[in-house]
């Protein structure tokens, strides 16, 4: 049975094989296709100027569950990636 769209989506989980500090912003990257510097410079525009990011970068580090690192490194080169863990 092929799995359809919905099925194959990512869940947002916190990315921690391509974090800078907890992951949330590699996550909704991921989560949301983009490019995570984009995600980034957003965030810290966001934070910087209204200083909400910052508690919102917080909460969302609280409370998004991780992946433990165990999704592939490589869903921005192009390459295809499942959602099913990788195995050595």
């Amino acid at each position: 049975m092929a799995q359809t769209q919905h099925e194959t989506a990512w869940r947002l989980m916190l990315d921690k094989r391509n974090k800078k500090i907890g992951g949330v912003c590699a996550g909704f990257a991921r989560y949301m296709g983009v490019d995570v510097v984009l995600v980034r410079v957003l965030w810290l525009g966001i934070a910087l100027c209204t200083g909400i990011g910052f508690v919102v970068y917080l909460a969302a580090w609280i409370m998004i569950p991780s992946d433990n690192g165990i999704y592939g490194r490589d869903r921005f080169a192009g390459d295809v990636v499942s959602n099913v863990p990788q195995t050595s």
